[in-house]
């Protein structure tokens, strides 16, 4: 039994491609979590969506160098191509 659970444990090892898939989802899943509680708040103003979703692209623009490359430029084009959707609901 033990063995088993050693021998599945050794295949739920994680390459770093995978390590790095599983954080670009979490944050992606983050951002939709955000922006739906904000569509869903009457008080939230295009604006305040705008400025928002502004601050998320610099936060992920790759040019800055706060995340990984990799990650930084796939979190960029999510939210470039989910603009209007984050921004007018």
């Amino acid at each position: 039994m033990v063995q088993e659970i050693n021998r599945d444990r050794q295949k739920l090892i994680l390459t770093k491609e995978d390590e790095l898939k599983i954080s670009i989802l979490k944050r992606k899943i983050a951002i939709n979590s955000l922006f739906g509680m904000e569509l869903k708040n009457i008080n939230s103003t295009v604006e305040e969506r705008k400025q928002m979703f502004k601050n998320l692209l610099l936060e992920f623009h790759p040019d800055k160098k706060k995340h990984d490359k990799e990650i930084a430029e796939e979190m960029c084009n999510y939210l470039l191509i989910n603009k209007q959707l984050f921004i007018e609901g």
